[in-house]
């Protein structure tokens, strides 16, 4: 039952990661960390932002502050992937860039693929940068878990 589905906000999930990286009650536990930084562009090409993620793994969970508001599927995706893992999603981690879409959802189109627009890009958030940013975020949490 990840704390996710049970609609617990993300600020109330961003203090609570910045307690577990302070808080003397994890000193027993191994935490590695990994800040990353992906690229997703426009359509276009023309408008690029580079997406900081932290990752943070501590025993059996792993948590993503993520600055955007995120569609759930990367979550239930990720935990295909990870299933010996607890995801711990942290939307509007630090900062926004707005919404970020599944790469299967461009071709739908539809708010949170266009609303992009509203946060600085000349044309929608492009498929394949969604595909690759997903692609090397799974990679990313593979070499932060094997250490």
């Amino acid at each position: 039952d990840p704390l996710w589905s049970r609609g617990l906000g993300d600020v109330y999930k961003r203090q609570i990661l910045k307690n577990i990286h302070s808080s003397k009650l994890i000193d027993n536990f191994e935490i590695r960390k990994k800040t990353c930084h992906y690229k997703l562009s426009s359509e276009s090409a023309k408008s690029v932002v580079v997406l900081e993620i932290k990752l943070f793994i501590i025993e059996n969970n792993i948590f993503l502050s993520i600055p955007a508001e995120v569609n759930s599927k990367y979550y239930v995706e990720l935990k295909k992937e990870f299933q010996h893992f607890n995801i711990f999603p942290i939307g509007l981690g630090d900062d926004i860039i707005g919404y970020l879409p599944f790469f299967d959802e461009v071709k739908e189109g539809g708010y949170e693929v266009t609303s992009i627009t509203n946060y600085g890009f000349d044309t929608n958030i492009s498929q394949s940068s969604l595909e690759d940013f997903y692609s090397l975020l799974k990679d990313d949490i593979v070499s932060l878990i094997e250490g």
